[in-house]
């Protein structure tokens, strides 16, 4: 019996929920130090959701400390990144308030601590060499000054408007705060189930019959355009991949390593067709068009001994690693969902470091 729920739960998290072309930085090293393009497409989520004119989200939401690779991204992938149980709550607050509120969360550096903001619709710059609260020089909202005595709608997590991490300005009335409460965490929504409905509103395939139009609508709000080019990978799910030049003058080595990098991309990895063949696929345990469990955590395994001997060779020389590029349209087919591909857009600059 602990076998069967075991299996069940490894199926579970293994499903396939949407596919990324950029590479996702969730590393504490670059949420907690500066803009990420993990925390820009979060935070463009939950702004977007609620109709908010701004977002703040502390970096020490963002759980994963790793570079999710370009490829299909799973539902263990968010419940990993993302496992808090405080929802995203809606806050009205001043220019005064917000602007205080960027002043702690940059107050710390650059100590990589988990109140350093990840914002959406918010642009500002600060310079550490000055004293903390008064690091911020100035702050941009949807293109504009910030007005301190204007009010704004602010998304944001409980967590936070709870005044936790020196938020302090972010404290709502029912906690004894100044900043209005217009959405409580008693009515939010986690950011983890916020993703995995975000991107079923991507979905072309599988889309859950009962997906609000709006879901649909902020998902084509947060999408991001991808370039074109040419890649020996581009062969579409399901299909056998086609013999490439690289392929025929490196023989066997090259066709496994090509196949290896189709397993670890997920190009084969496809959702139920429908709610009904899902709620099938669930009752036998998983078989057929979702890729097996022990396959991924063998590649998972593969993947963990490259990291481990390549990060101790590149300390020993001194080289440092940075996100891989991209992929775009060429080096990926994908038929079953939208591709996502965030982006740094300049958000949170720094100065006189």
């Amino acid at each position: 019996m602990t076998s069967a729920l075991t299996d069940k739960l490894k199926h579970q998290l293994c499903k396939p929920v949407g596919w990324t072309a950029a590479p996702l930085d969730a590393r504490f090293s670059t949420v907690r130090m500066k803009e990420s393009n993990m925390g820009n497409f979060v935070c463009d989520i939950m702004r977007n959701y609620h109709h908010a004119d701004a977002a703040l989200m502390a970096a020490g939401t963002i759980r994963g400390d790793q570079i999710y690779p370009p490829g299909v991204l799973r539902v263990r992938d968010i419940t990993n990144c993302f496992p808090f149980e405080d929802p995203v709550v809606v806050i009205r607050v001043t220019g005064t308030q917000l602007r205080e509120a960027l002043e702690n969360s940059v107050s710390m550096y650059p100590a990589q601590e988990g109140r350093f903001p990840q914002v959406s619709n918010l642009e500002f710059e600060f310079d550490p060499s000055k004293v903390s609260g008064a690091r911020v020089n100035w702050v941009k909202l949807g293109g504009a000054p910030l007005e301190e005595g204007k009010k704004y709608v602010l998304a944001t997590r409980g967590y936070m408007a709870r005044g936790k991490d020196g938020y302090d300005s972010l404290l709502v009335e029912p906690e004894g705060g100044t900043a209005e409460e217009l959405i409580s965490e008693e009515n939010g929504i986690l950011i983890s189930a916020m993703l995995r409905q975000y991107f079923m509103g991507l979905r072309t395939v599988g889309q859950w019959k009962n997906l609000s139009e709006h879901w649909v609508k902020v998902a084509s709000e947060c999408t991001t355009p991808i370039e074109t080019r040419k890649n020996p990978w581009a062969t579409a799910p399901g299909n056998k991949p086609e013999q490439d030049t690289a392929q025929s003058k490196t023989g066997a080595d090259s066709k496994s390593w090509s196949q290896w990098m189709r397993k670890r991309l997920g190009l084969d990895a496809r959702p139920a067709e429908s709610d009904e063949e899902e709620d099938d696929s669930d009752e036998k345990g998983g078989k057929g068009i979702l890729q097996d469990a022990d396959e991924l955590a063998s590649v998972d395994l593969e993947l963990l001994l490259m990291r481990k001997f390549f990060g101790r060779w590149a300390k020993k020389i001194g080289v440092f690693g940075k996100a891989v590029d991209p992929l775009v349209e060429g080096d990926f087919s994908v038929d079953w969902t939208r591709v996502i591909a965030p982006v740094l857009e300049g958000r949170i600059k720094m100065v006189g470091a």
